[in-house]
């Protein structure tokens, strides 16, 4: 199971390196009939994908381009420069997923004395998504009020906003900066 699991996470390291370049504009093809193509792409890489060790090889970037377009995650457009390729709302919220898995908060150097507070309301028929929501928030360093009521000391807004795009549950998730706290409330969180 340990080798399915190792090979599994490589194909969405993969598949999310694609995305990164998709989402910088990176990859800017004339036609996806053309696989030569994607053998320039090591060229076109900002900086900060070349300093990786991990560079997809040619062969494996024009599979998962046309993986990723069969699936309609990503899709040819017209500019003013010629083709490119653009993410669509799936793809984008398929790349904001999986920037969140590893995603930390940073922390400044001094709190500002107010709580970040996520509330969310999703049905019972999203049941894997409200789950995967309260692993994110756990994962984030957030602490648990009550089922769907999550507090966090920093700003955290930036990270919410994508956490909604990702999982499509833009109306069922609020984010509430609390200035004013009950003192024993406070005092029992601060402990965490």
């Amino acid at each position: 199971m340990h080798g399915k699991n190792k090979k599994r996470k490589a194909r969405f390291e993969q598949i999310f390196e694609v995305l990164k370049l998709v989402a910088a504009g990176a990859v800017v093809l004339s036609s996806l009939a053309a696989p030569n193509m994607a053998r320039l792409i090591p060229g076109l890489l900002p900086d900060e994908f070349r300093r990786k060790k991990y560079l997809p090889k040619p062969d494996d970037v024009s599979r998962a381009l046309m993986k990723l377009k069969r699936q309609g995650l990503i899709r040819l457009a017209r500019t003013p420069n010629g083709s490119a390729l653009k993410l669509t709302s799936g793809g984008e919220a398929l790349y904001n997923r999986l920037f969140l898995r590893n995603y930390k908060i940073s922390k400044p150097r001094r709190w500002d004395k107010k709580w970040r507070i996520v509330i969310f309301d999703i049905h019972e028929k999203n049941k894997n998504t409200r789950d995967l929501i309260r692993k994110r928030l756990k994962n984030l360093g957030f602490v648990l009020l009550q089922d769907s009521v999550w507090l966090y000391p920093y700003d955290c807004e930036n990270v919410i906003e994508l956490l909604k795009t990702a999982h499509r549950v833009r109306h069922d998730v609020h984010y509430l900066l609390v200035e004013k706290w009950l003192k024993t409330a406070s005092s029992a969180v601060i402990s965490m």
